[in-house]
């Protein structure tokens, strides 16, 4: 399984028929208002004291949060948009 997101990602660049326009632009709004969020959370870390090492961890697992979810949300949006074929 670990192997597998790239494959994903290099097989949904080369899609043609995929609503492209759509999936940037819901995947915008939904990395921004993520960002929000993970901003707020970090905030709140920082101002409860956290320190060092598990600063780092939380940081970087919401980093994950804020970048993962709306990935998935706006493919999973773009791919049930119908297109009409390029030609």
């Amino acid at each position: 399984m670990k192997g597998t997101r790239p494959r994903y990602v290099a097989a949904l660049s080369r899609a043609r028929e995929f609503a492209w326009g759509r999936f940037i632009q819901v995947g915008c709004w939904a990395l921004l208002a993520y960002s929000v969020v993970a901003g707020m959370l970090e905030f709140v870390f920082v101002l409860d004291g956290t320190r060092g090492t598990m600063l780092v961890v939380l940081t970087l697992m919401l980093a994950f949060f804020a970048v993962d979810i709306p990935l998935i949300l706006a493919f999973s949006v773009a791919r049930s948009e119908t297109v009409s074929p390029q030609r």
